[in-house]
């Protein structure tokens, strides 16, 4: 019983890792879009 609980926390660690990893790159893709789309509205005004 153990075991299946060392897997399952192990488990949830991963999810838990890869679930903050997808997160940071989502939000780094937005910030640079939006840094993007204000430099070119800046070239407009």
């Amino acid at each position: 019983m153990e075991v299946i609980g060392a897997l399952g926390a192990a488990m949830v660690c991963v999810a838990v890792g890869a679930a903050f990893a997808m997160l940071v790159v989502l939000l780094r893709s937005l910030l640079r879009k939006a840094t993007y789309l204000q430099s070119e509205i800046a070239e407009v005004i």
